[in-house]
Order: structure tokens, then sequence, then C-alpha cells
């Protein structure tokens, strides 16, 4: 190849490259932007933005519904739209809005060339011409024809500044928007939009007013009259009794007076009343000629500013009601249907526009300037976050409520030098009870009536409760700026409490107190059953949870050397001689014996270790306090001894005293400490139980018994006789009587299988073995029933003697020298004979 034919080959290459690019650069043809009657319009936006937005002013001049002109006007993109034409008024800036999206996106039905003259088409003289004005200044027109019927929908030709002399077809629907009543685009809002907008209210009529509020840092109050804070509308509150209202209500109220219904539809009332009004008095907007009800409201309303930013200012606007012209409008069409409507006119001031407002909101109003005080803020406290630092000052001393992380609570009392835990549930229903408590207002002269309702007490000999929100400082390791504060008590800010109620005097079912938020103070009455909350203790707010009730260790059960169980009739105790070694009784000496139960002084440990606080009862009870509490001389104490430290044993021990009658509890304390409180009387049930192993043959094996004798049945047969069977070969034969008995071996089995179960109801004894009276011997009607393991020598016994009810006296062999009863029910068959024995 030549360098000729290299250099053309290159060049065809690069030019090839570069329509590549360009195709790239300018991306593919959008085909709809063919179809849009602003073709052009479209093509010049970029992909991303709708042509629409940059619109800031439509002119419509149009024949239908009523031959007129109409502007539309707004400050920039963004900006809200308002009606020039043919009269100022506000508009509804969604309806406008999508107006104007859908003449600005209107595509041609079909690509088929539209024939016909301007005259046929309806375009020499249009029903309607919209000139549509962006932010640059740039006019485009669309010219709307007659109407053609279509296949399937009404059709209509329009003629486009970006299209002249080439008319399309459009659908009808897709432009019907401009031929809405004009009442349909305005903003049926008049006061207000939402309830957020609204800053500042003012109400009033004739004479009866002004009634005034106003919101700052997100808390409304009253401006006029002064009657300190209003009542919010906090949705977590209880609703005021009498079903007062709130701001909330009221602002939802004003902007509910707002046009309900615009004729936009056939059968729709038109609530655009009249505009261009000189003569107010005709429609009883005139003070000087009726009564009219007053309303002022600062806005917030966002507005442009010079360089297209947005900025928020505040508008002032006054609606005037005439309350003398209040009509029914009964329902339109045929027939009419739905309720009768109940409206006032209303003017904006300075507006000529006279609307109908619905009565509700306006009977709302006319309701606060009659009752001004009807939106007082009538909660104790109003707290709008979690308090973190509570005090309590009452006749039993003064203490704090801490809380220096999330869900934990210390308790300091005053000169403590460290806290106690508190009960995270009992702070949070003192909260709660604050925060749903609602309170009446006591009228007159503050001072005179301070002094009347006791509230003029010198501020060491008041009752009051303190909250403050955010009060412990971010550093809690620093100790409180007060000088005698404990190193370790979380540092409290100086600033005035978020909330402060002062109680005063009992009134019957209430009490007075004086409620302080800030600056506002007001004298109030509540429910007396918060005071008589107020006035517990420290105590009502101690977690309710024993300490550990040993330095050493927490595992009392594990740890234990010797419990003792002390009652009216003495004293109980198990030892042993390490952890690892087995319990014994080491008192009373007549117990000494006894085995142990295999768990009896685990449960014991456990049971005190874990035992419930219901409720604290006194702080440092007085010794009469003790004596009515039962614990000068407690019915039981139980005493746990445990190994300690360095060598020193340390002791853990409970006393319990009188039951608290119909609650099912007990007074109760631990040894060393002074607190008394209440735990369950069930609680004692575990403390109380036998330490004895009261299952005198639980390691007996049935299958590995080799030798039974029954000495018995004296009452059957006139003299004791026995019966004797060993095992052999897998089965039972009798030795005594020593023929013609085939044993019934299941009977045996079961008998042993009785007696590996049987559970020993009550000792009557535990020393110096039966007396006659118990009937042990078989020459007494008793019965004696001993067996004998494989491998062992040694019998074990057991002997059954005189009946007691359901049980029968009886001696075991694991008991020596005990009188026990045990229940008579599986011993009830073979006392009927040694036949019973026999297959």
């Amino acid at each position: 190849m030549n360098p000729r034919t290299t250099y053309i080959l290159g060049g065809v290459f690069l030019a090839m490259l570069m329509l590549v690019a360009l195709a790239v650069f300018w991306g593919p043809a959008n085909p709809e932007q063919g179809r849009h009657v602003f073709p052009a319009w479209h093509a010049s936006a970029a992909l991303d933005a709708n042509p629409a937005d940059s619109v800031v002013r439509v002119r419509i001049e149009r024949t239908e519904p009523a031959s007129e002109t109409i502007e539309f006007a707004r400050d920039g993109k963004g900006g809200s739209w308002r009606i020039g034409a043919p009269m100022a008024a506000a508009g509804d800036n969604f309806s406008i809005g999508a107006m104007v999206r859908a003449i600005v996106e209107a595509r041609r039905e079909d690509d088929r060339e539209v024939t016909g003259s301007p005259s046929t088409l309806g375009l020499d003289k249009p029903v309607a011409t919209i000139t549509l004005t962006d932010a640059a200044g740039a006019d485009r027109t669309l010219k709307v024809g007659r109407t053609i019927p279509g296949a399937t929908t009404q059709q209509t030709a329009v003629e486009s500044s970006d299209r002249p002399g080439k008319p399309v077809i459009v659908a009808r629907r897709d432009i019907a928007d401009i031929f809405k009543p004009l009442s349909a685009l305005r903003d049926r809002s008049l006061v207000a939009s939402t309830e957020a907008d609204i800053d500042f209210l003012e109400v009033a009529e004739g004479k009866k007013g002004p009634v005034s509020l106003r919101k700052k840092d997100g808390r409304w109050r009253y401006v006029a009259p002064d009657l300190g804070p209003a009542d919010s509308g906090d949705p977590s509150a209880q609703s005021t009794p009498g079903g007062s209202a709130d701001v909330g209500s009221i602002l939802r109220e004003i902007v509910a007076l707002r046009v309900e219904q615009a004729g936009e539809r056939a059968g729709e009332r038109n609530d655009f009343v009249a505009d261009g009004v000189k003569d107010a008095a005709a429609y009883g907007l005139d003070p000087a000629k009726g009564r009219v009800l007053r309303l002022k409201v600062d806005r917030a309303e966002t507005v442009k500013v010079e360089g297209g930013t947005s900025e928020a200012k505040v508008k002032t606007v006054t609606l005037l009601v005439g309350l003398d012209k209040k009509e029914e409008v009964k329902p339109q069409g045929t027939p009419p249907s739905g309720a009768p409507f109940s409206g006032y006119p209303a003017m904006l001031e300075g507006s000529g526009s006279v609307a109908r407002v619905p009565a509700k909101p306006v009977e709302a109003l006319l309701k606060l300037v009659e009752t001004p005080d009807m939106l007082r803020d009538r909660a104790l406290t109003r707290l709008s976050a979690e308090p973190d630092v509570i005090e309590i000052r009452n006749g039993l001393g003064a203490f704090e409520l801490l809380r220096p992380s999330a869900g934990t609570w210390q308790l300091w009392k005053a000169g403590a030098k460290e806290p106690l835990a508190a009960d995270a549930t009992a702070v949070a229903g003192l909260v709660e009870a604050f925060r749903k408590e609602r309170v009446s207002f006591v009228e007159g002269d503050p001072k005179a009536r301070e002094k009347e309702l006791d509230l003029d007490k010198p501020a060491d000999r008041q009752v009051l409760v303190t909250f403050r929100l955010a009060g412990i400082l971010a550093d809690a390791s620093k100790p409180d700026e007060k000088k005698d504060a404990p190193a370790g008590k979380p540092r409290i800010r100086e600033a005035k409490p978020d909330a402060v109620v002062v109680f005063g005097k009992r009134l019957g079912e209430e009490v007075a107190a004086r409620r302080d938020w800030g600056d506002d103070t007001a004298l109030v009455k509540a429910g007396k059953g918060l005071l008589d909350l107020v006035e517990q203790g420290s105590l009502s707010y101690l977690e309710k949870r024993l300490p550990p009730l040993a330095a050493s260790t927490t595992d009392l059960a594990g740890e234990a050397l010797t419990v003792s169980v002390a009652q009216a009739d003495g004293t109980v105790e198990l030892a042993r001689e390490a952890k690892d070694k087995p319990w014994a009784f080491s008192q009373p000496a007549d117990r000494k014996a006894l085995p142990v139960g295999p768990d009896a002084a685990r449960n014991l440990a456990s049971a005190l270790a874990g035992l419930p606080v219901r409720r604290w009862i006194a702080e440092q009870p007085a010794a009469a306090q003790l004596e009515s509490f039962g614990l000068a001389k407690p019915r039981l104490t139980v005493t746990i001894t445990l190994p300690g430290k360095d060598g020193k044993k340390e002791s853990a021990a409970a006393q319990f005293g009188a039951d608290i009658s119909d609650k099912g509890e007990v007074y109760a304390r631990i040894v060393g400490s002074d607190r008394v409180f209440a735990t369950d009387k069930a609680a004692l049930t575990p403390l109380q139980a036998p330490l004895e192993d009261r299952v005198p043959f639980a390691a007996l094996d049935a299958r590995k018994v080799a030798h039974l004798k029954i000495t018995g049945w004296q009452g059957i047969n006139g003299t004791p006789v026995t019966l004797e069977v060993e095992r052999k070969d897998g089965g039972w034969v009798a030795k005594d009587p020593p023929k013609d008995f085939p044993v019934a071996a299941a009977k045996v089995d079961a008998l042993l299988e009785s007696i590996k179960s049987l559970r020993v109801d009550k000792f009557v004894k535990f020393s110096g073995g039966p007396d006659a009276s118990h009937e042990i011997e078989p020459a007494k009607n008793g019965m004696r029933i001993e067996w004998t393991a494989e491998g062992k020598s040694e019998p074990s016994v057991l002997s059954l003697g005189k009946v007691d009810g359901s049980m029968l006296h009886a001696t075991a062999s694991r008991y020596p020298g005990a009188v026990i009863l045990v229940p008579k029910a599986p011993f009830d068959e073979p006392m009927q004979g040694r036949a019973k024995f026999k297959q």
C-alpha cells in the first residue's frame, strides 16, 4: 500500500471517529420531542429538566367557559403562584402547576398532517390563546381551536409558536385544565395552609377580647390576657378534665377556615362569593355595623429574593368573619345530595374578596373569645424529655434522684457519701404521675392566696419536687459545685430548674400547689394523691432488692459452712467442715444421728439470698416500732456462716416478724441493717422447710433385694406370724411358711417400691425410741418389715404401728431412736394378711 492510500484511509477513519464522538456527545434524538406541541422548547431543554418548571408567567385569553383574560405569575422558579387578572388573589400552586405542565407536555395524537384552513379548525378565532413566559423572558404561545369529535375521545386542533402554520391534533382531556373555572385555580386556604405555619394568633369580637397567643421556642403562651403557658396539645398527655381545648385544636380550626368548594364540578357550590367588594357591610363584614369576628395570624412564608434564593418571612393576615350573616346552603344537583352547608361570609382584610367559610371553626374561635382561659396549660408539669435530676423535699427530709446514664437511677440522701441504687420503676411512676396530673387554677391576689394556702413557708419547710432536664453535666466525674458534695456525685447544672411544684394546704380531695415553670408561676389545685406520693420518704424510691448479704461472696449456697434456723421451739443447725464435705446436724443433740436432706442446706441458703423485697417499711425504726413489727423478738431467724476473707468467718442473717394483715406479707430485716422491709409470707416456706432427709429408703433398689421378712398380722391370726421370702432364679420363693405358699412376686416387688418412695409426713419424736402408745411391736398388732440387699449382712428395717388418721406411727432403721408418721395407704393391702402375698 502506497503512502497516499494510507493517508486517505487514515483520514476516513478519523472522520468516522469524530462522527461517533459527536453522536455520543449529542445523544440520540428523543422521538417524543417531535410529538410535543412545543418540540423546539423540549429539544433545547436539558435532558433532566422539565420546561414547565421554567415558566414564571401565564396569560390565558379564552371564550370558554366565559370570555375573560386570566393572568398568573410567580417569583422565579419554585415561587408561589398568584392571580394577577381579572383580580389579585393567591393561586392554587398545585392546580396552576398541573395546568402549566399539561400545556407544556401536550402531545399530538398521531403523525398525520392536519389539513384544513384556520377557520375550519377554529384557529382564526381560537377559543383560547395561552402565552407562557419563562424565567429568561421568552414567550411561547399556544392557540386552541375548536373541538373535533374523535373515535374514542374528543380532540382539539392547536397551533404553537414552535410550529407556526402547522396545527396538530391533541386530546381535549390533555389541555382541559385551561377551561377550568377561575375559582378552581384559586388558593382555597385563607389564613394558613398548615398548623406549623402559624406563630401568632389573635382573635376578638367587638369589645370581647382580644385573646392572643404566641409561639416561642416551640411553646405557646398567652400574650393577652397574660395567663401564662398555653396547652400546646401534647399527644402523649392525658386530655384535660372537662374536655378543654388546646392550641393544636385551635390551629386546626384556623386551617379549616378555607373554601371547601369552588364550583369546579357540576352541582358543586362555589364558596368564592364575590370579588372587588366595596360595601363590606352588605356581607356583614363592617365591624361598625354588625358583629364581626376578627382573626389575626402571623404565618411563615417562603419567598424568592434577589439572586433566586429563598427566604423565610413572616406575613400577617387578618380575616374578618360576618357573624350576622350565617347562612345555610342547600345541596345542589338533581336530585340534591348531601347535608346542607352551614357557613359565614369572610374576607381577608384589604383583599375585597368575600368567601364562604364553614361555621364549625368560626364557632370554636368564638368560644375562645368567650372563654379566654380555655387554652391554659392545665398540666402540673410539662416536661419535653425525661428528667435526669429530681429533688424531693418533705417532712422526712430531702433527697435527690439522679440518672447519670440511661436506665440507671441513683438515690442520694442528704449528707450521704455514696449513692444507693434507686428503683427505676418507682421513679418512672413518680414522673408519670406528675405528667398526668391536671390542675385547676386558683384565682385572686397571688400573695394573699399563697399565705392562705400555706404556700409561703420558708424553703426548708416546704414540701416540693424539682425536675431538671439535662441537669447532669456531661463530665459526670467532676463533683457538684457545692462545697460539701461527695467526690463521686455527678455534677449538676446550677441553672433554674425546668419545673418546680411546691405543695401547700390540703383542701378535701385536693391540695394547693405552686407551679413554677422557669419564669412562669401559677397557683393551682391538684389531686391529694400526688401529695401522698411526695410525702413518702426516700425508701419508696430505693431499689426493691436486698444488697449482697455477705461481703466475701454472693454464692451463699456454695460457700456456707453452717446454716441455722431459730424459731420459738428452738434452733436447728447444719454444719460441714468444708464446702466439699457432707452436711450433718450440729444441733439440737437429738437430731445429730439423722441424715440431712440432699439439697436442704443449698435450698435454704438460696431462699435467703433471693429473698424478695416488696416494699421498704422503715429506715431506722424505734424500739416501739420494732415491737409492733414483731422484730424485737423475731419469730424466725435464719443465719448462714461463711468462710469469709483472711480466715475471718462472716455471717449473713435475716429476721422475720409479724404478718402484715391482708397483704400476704411479713415484716423482715437483715441482721446488721436497720431497714425493715415487707417480704412475701410465702418466702418463709423454704426457710422453714425440714432439713432432715424425709425419704428414708430412697436408695432401695428392689431388683437387688435378696431377702425379705415380714412379721405381724397378730389381729388376724391371734399371734404374730412371719412371711419370709428370698430371691431365687429371678423370682421369689417362700422360706417361711416352707410349703404350699407360691409367692405373688408382683406384690412383693410392689411393696418394696412403696417403701422406696415412702415419705415421712412428720417426726413425732427425734430420739428415745417408740413407747407403748405407738404400738410398734408385732405383738401389739404392729408390723416389722426387714430386707437385705445382695452382698449385705445387715438388714434395713421399717416398723409400722398405731393408726393415726391416714397415717401410721413408724420407725425406720435410717432414723435411730426417732418415731415418724408415714402414709397408711401403701400398706393397706399388705396388712390384710399374709395370704395377700400368695398366688
